[in-house]
């Protein structure tokens, strides 16, 4: 795997290509969650054992880390309303 470097983009512009710090930590742990759990159902279908058991760890780790948030911030979870 080829990384780029960070400092430029990918025609060399010298723009970064970091992301925006967006939202919040339930929402970046949500979003990972729903990218991992999708590409657990590619990895499924195709039968990569070690990535769909990779990307299901990811997933069970985002699960985790919105369960700890909701309980540092005191928010239900509406699943459970």
């Amino acid at each position: 795997m080829v990384s780029k470097p960070r400092d430029g983009g990918p025609d060399g512009d010298g723009t970064k290509h970091e992301p925006a710090r967006t939202g919040n930590e339930f929402e970046a742990a949500d979003y990972i969650g729903s990218v991992a759990d999708n590409l657990a159902l590619i990895a499924r279908r195709h039968g990569m054992d070690t990535l769909v058991y990779l990307l299901d760890m990811v997933k069970m780790e985002a699960d985790e880390e919105k369960r700890l948030w909701r309980s540092r911030y005191r928010v239900r979870d509406p699943s459970e309303q």
